[in-house]
């Protein structure tokens, strides 16, 4: 756990207002704090006061002070420091130090578990924290990567970033009939776009890149219609025609994305007769040779696969994602993926081993705790609501992508936006997100989706 959000230093350090002193029975604890301290914890505190006196002091939030109705009392909220007012109280101490920051309402309860986090999840149960966690929206990429930190550490929903609302696609056909999306809408929800359109005419992109005032995208992400795979939703595409369907779809990503960018596919091939069909491998065969794409990389996504009985083939656990750019020099920003690992070669590892001529690592070099580099192989889950629409995946699967190919305020857009997934990704990593989803109905849930992650309400342009 960092300690980068103690008061005393970094981003909370800039909402000190001030200090002082003040009766302890004029200290209101905070409605937002679910931490409770056993009575061993109670009684080291009461030896340390005793003995050291006031170490630091209590935090209150000016912004949330006021007059105490039942006898015009004046009262200010605690935010770290319970257990020492209320000790204070019950030794008669007559003042204690405190230190004033001045929060918004709506930050003031993660300040409790930003002061303290470890003792905080400690004394938490699951049911609150998960609460407290889907409560919170933050810009502040090192709290998200604190509170992703929390959400793990407490086994609660790892496969989701903190922050994402859930794809209510059961809910369509009522979602649809609140916001009325007709063929050809266009919508800004926030920094964000959504066009309700065919991705395979050029026009549609147009319309959506002009009204979000830019002229590229810095990324591609999509996971599009399988060939035969989305019947009821979106026709189905048969095997033997989809390179020819697909040109479209790759001449407008190619016409639209930055010389630097990179697109991204996610498509595996179905099974017939026993076997897998090969449209994919054609198709992968013709963006390179057909099309001019660079075949940057092949990356696996792999999750758990659903039981069942094994005929001649055994569960699926694992889907593709292609990897397609236009130069050799794309960005990339592998240091914002990078993850602690405790068995980093100490002095290069390959590279060492490279250096000594021996093409292959020694057996006698350190290992130890350092940042390391994924590799091509992204074990993120499946998405949990994969059962509501035939394409989702796990927020975390674009985020990935979002983080490690782009910097912050570039753009992304998913040309089957789906449920809004990579849209969402987009918002919570400080991306703007374009998206393109041809069902209205879909179109309806990413508004609603998107209303909630983004705090913003949906404007409509009229239809064209």
């Amino acid at each position: 756990m960092t300690d980068s959000y103690k008061l005393e230093q970094g981003e909370w350090a800039n909402h000190i207002v001030g200090q002082g002193e003040v009766s302890p029975d004029s200290l209101l604890p905070n409605e937002r704090n679910f931490r409770v301290h056993p009575k061993n914890q109670q009684n080291a505190l009461v030896g340390a006061l005793n003995e050291l006196g006031w170490i630091d002091s209590v935090i209150v939030n000016k912004r949330t002070s006021e007059a105490w109705p039942p006898n015009d009392r004046y009262v200010e909220t605690l935010i770290d420091g319970h257990l020492r007012a209320q000790l204070a109280l019950r030794k008669g101490v007559k003042t204690v130090p405190v230190t004033y920051v001045d929060l918004d309402p709506a930050s003031e309860h993660l300040a409790l578990a930003i002061f303290d986090p470890i003792t905080y999840m400690a004394e938490t149960d699951a049911a609150q924290l998960d609460a407290l966690l889907r409560e919170v929206q933050t810009n502040d990429e090192a709290l998200q990567a604190l509170l992703a930190e929390m959400a793990e550490d407490a086994g609660l929903y790892p496969d989701k970033p903190v922050g994402d609302t859930e794809p209510q696609i059961d809910r369509a056909e009522e979602l649809q009939a609140k916001w009325q999306v007709g063929a050809g809408d266009l919508w800004q929800i926030g920094d964000h776009w959504l066009i309700c359109a065919d991705c395979r005419e050029p026009e549609t992109w147009h319309r959506l890149l002009s009204a979000a005032g830019v002229d590229t995208v810095n990324g591609v992400f999509t996971s599009p219609p399988y060939a035969e795979q989305r019947k009821e939703q979106y026709g189905g595409v048969p095997t033997v025609e989809y390179v020819g369907w697909w040109d479209a779809v790759q001449g407008n990503v190619k016409a639209n994305l930055a010389a630097d960018g990179s697109f991204f596919v996610n498509i595996k091939p179905h099974c017939e007769d026993g076997q897998r069909v090969l449209y994919v491998m054609d198709l992968v065969c013709a963006m390179v040779r057909r099309w001019g794409w660079r075949l940057n990389d092949e990356l696996c996504w792999t999750h758990a696969g659903i039981p069942g009985e094994v005929h001649t083939k055994f569960k699926n656990q694992f889907e593709p994602i292609y990897h397609f750019c236009q130069k050799f020099d794309i960005k990339m920003r592998p240091h914002n993926v990078t993850h602690e690992r405790a068995d980093m070669p100490l002095g290069g590892g390959a590279s060492m081993a490279s250096q000594q001529g021996t093409g292959r690592a020694g057996k006698d070099f350190e290992v130890g705790s350092g940042m390391a580099f994924p590799g091509n192989v992204l074990s993120l889950g499946k998405a949990r609501e994969a059962l509501g629409h035939a394409a989702a995946f796990p927020v975390a699967l674009p985020d990935f992508f979002v983080r490690a190919y782009s910097d912050p305020g570039d753009v992304w857009l998913d040309p089957f936006c789906g449920s809004g997934t990579t849209l969402v990704a987009a918002h919570q990593n400080h991306r703007r997100g374009l998206g393109i989803e041809r069902l209205e109905k879909y179109c309806a849930v990413i508004l609603e989706r998107l209303c909630e992650a983004t705090g913003s309400q949906p404007g409509r342009l009229e239809a064209a």
